[in-house]
């Protein structure tokens, strides 16, 4: 029986169990992989817990930031590669904003039409707002690793490269929820028998003064 492959996302899966709870031997298991993927920071963070700067609870968590941040930022650089693909195969790349679904894999997630065909889960817009209630429902309908890329196709950044807006499930989620909630508690409108101009309503009579 082969040994499953340590990823990122299984060691951030494995920070969250029981395993973790002896954060130390935690770290200590998980090492040698973390070293070899280069994360931004964490030799600062092994070097503070070597020296006793850092207790190892505080420090696993202070591991699982960076990590997360280096997971993320390697699905980014794949998740533009099928975004530039997408732009240069579809009408919507003449719209403002460009907005695609992937998963942790950099996946371009997909979706059956009414007619049956597999299409992509990307769309254009001309609003930002747009691109963003869009990419919040198709993410609420997809598996809990999936995020959407909002590529600003006018605005660019310092850098030369257009702004790019990422949207988690997990926040898309609490949007929808909580504008869910919103809907069900706004208050109904209340009649009432007085009318305009002063006239009161009173039965099926009226009455005026006489001049």
């Amino acid at each position: 029986m082969t040994e499953k492959k340590i990823t990122i996302k299984s060691f951030l899966h494995k920070s969250r169990t029981k395993a973790a709870n002896a954060a130390k031997g935690f770290i200590a298991g998980y090492r040698e992989f973390l070293v070899e993927q280069r994360i931004v920071g964490l030799p600062e963070i092994l070097a503070k817990l070597d020296n006793d700067e850092i207790m190892p609870t505080p420090a696993l968590n202070e591991i699982k930031d960076v990590a997360f941040a280096h997971m993320l930022a390697l699905d980014c650089a794949k998740a533009e590669a099928q975004l530039e693909r997408a732009q240069n195969s579809e009408p919507a790349k003449n719209k403002a904003q460009y907005a695609v679904i992937y998963n942790a894999a950099g996946e371009v997630q997909t979706y059956v039409d009414e007619n049956g065909e597999e299409k992509e889960l990307m769309a254009g817009f001309e609003l930002h707002q747009e691109a963003m209630g869009w990419s919040d429902r198709k993410l609420v309908e997809c598996s809990s690793d999936c995020y959407s890329v909002i590529e600003s196709m006018r605005l660019i950044g310092k850098d030369g490269n257009t702004l790019k807006t990422i949207v988690l499930r997990d926040d898309a989620m609490s949007r929808i929820f909580r504008a869910k909630k919103m809907a069900l508690h706004k208050v109904k409108p209340q009649t009432t028998s007085r009318l305009g101009f002063g006239v009161k309503a009173k039965g099926d009579h009226s009455r005026f003064s006489r001049g």
